[in-house]
C-alpha cells in the first residue's frame, strides 16, 4: 500500500446467476498439458480465487454511511470466469483502496473473490482485501486471465501424472515427520524438525499436503524464519487436521498464502489452499 491516503471503502458486491463459461471462453482439449509458465502476472490472485467474474461498478450509495470516508459499491456480474453458478449474494466489505471510484467509474472489471466461512460469515469477499483484486478490464487481460484458469485448471487434474508429483528425498522425512503429529508423544518434537526444516524441503511438504488426518492436541507454535527466539516473531496457531499443519509451514517458507487454513477450514477452503500449493510448485518447478 502507498504512502498516499486511501480511502476506506465499504463495497457491496451482487453475483446473479451466471454462466460458468460463456461460449468464447478458452475450453479444454482432449490431452492437453498445462503450459509451463504463468499466462497472467496475477496468477496468484486466480490460485486464491474460487469466483472471478467480469462486471461493472454500479452508481454509489452513501445515504447510510456516517463516516465521510467511506463508500458503498457494486459490483453487477456480466460473466462468471471461475467458479459454479451462483445464487443472488449481497455483502458488504471493507477494503482500503486509493480512488477505486475514480479509477474504475462505469469501467467494466475482473474482480477476485474468494468464499469464506466460519462462525462470524458466510459469504464471497475480496482476495486479502487488496487492490489488485479488482482489476480495468481490457481484451488482453481478460484473455490471460482465462488462459490461466485453464491452465490452473489443468495442473491440478494432472497432478498425479506431472513431475512435481514425484517424490523427492526428502519425502520419506517429511512424511515421518508428519505421522508424529497425529501421536500425542511425538507432536512437540515433529513440529519443531519441521519447523527448522528450509525451503528445500518444500515440494515434499506440499506432496504430504493432502492429509486429512486429525492432529494431535498441542502447541502449533510458529517462529520469523529470520529469528527463531520465542521473544521474537512468536505465532500461535490452532490447525485441526494434517493439511492444516502443512499450509503454516509452506506459508512461513514462502511468505505467501492462497487460503490458507492455519487455523482450520472447511473442505472447500481446504481444496482451494491445496490446489493453489500444487500450481505454485508447478511454476516453481519450471522458472
Amino acid at each position: 500500500m502507498q504512502n498516499s491516503p486511501a480511502w476506506i471503502l465499504l463495497v457491496w458486491i451482487l453475483i446473479f446467476n451466471s454462466q460458468v463459461l460463456p461460449a468464447n471462453a478458452e475450453t479444454q482439449k482432449p490431452d492437453q498439458k498445462p503450459d509451463q509458465k504463468p499466462f497472467s502476472a496475477y496468477w496468484q490472485d486466480i490460485a486464491s480465487s474460487n469466483l472471478i467474474i467480469r462486471g461493472r461498478f454500479a452508481q454509489s450509495h452513501s445515504k447510510h454511511l456516517k463516516d465521510k470516508s467511506q463508500k458503498s459499491l457494486t459490483i453487477i456480474p456480466l460473466e462468471t470466469l471461475k467458479g459454479m453458478k451462483e445464487k443472488q449474494i449481497e455483502f458488504e466489505q471493507t477494503i482500503e483502496l486509493n480512488g477505486i471510484s475514480e479509477r474504475f467509474g462505469n469501467m467494466e472489471v475482473i474482480a477476485f473473490l474468494v468464499h469464506i466461512q466460519n462462525e462470524r460469515t458466510d459469504g464471497f469477499y475480496l482476495v486479502d482485501s487488496s487492490p489488485t483484486s479488482v482489476l480495468p478490464l481490457n481484451e488482453l487481460q481478460l484473455n490471460l486471465v482465462r488462459k490461466e484458469i485453464l491452465n490452473q485448471k489443468l495442473i491440478n487434474e494432472n497432478y498425479p501424472n506431472l513431475s512435481i508429483s514425484k517424490p523427492d528425498k526428502l519425502d520419506i522425512t517429511v512424511k515421518q515427520l508428519l505421522n508424529g503429529l497425529v501421536n500425542s508423544d511425538t507432536q512437540e518434537d515433529c513440529w519443531m524438525k519441521l519447523l527448522n526444516m528450509d525451503s528445500k524441503a518444500i515440494p515434499a511438504l506440499i506432496h504430504s499436503m493432502n492429509d486429512k488426518r486429525a492432529l494431535a492436541p498441542g502447541d502449533f507454535s510458529s517462529f520469523s524464519r529470520k529469528s527463531f527466539s520465542v521473544h521474537d516473531d512468536h505465532f500461535h496457531y490452532s490447525p485441526q487436521i494434517v493439511q492444516d499443519a502443512v499450509s503454516i509451514l509452506v506459508n512461513q517458507l514462502t511468505r505467501i498464502s492462497f487460503h490458507t487454513t492455519i487455523n482450520g477450514g472447511t473442505a472447500e477452503e481446504r481444496k482451494l489452499d491445496l490446489s493453489g500449493w500444487r500450481v505454485w510448485l508447478y511454476y516453481n518447478k519450471q522458472l
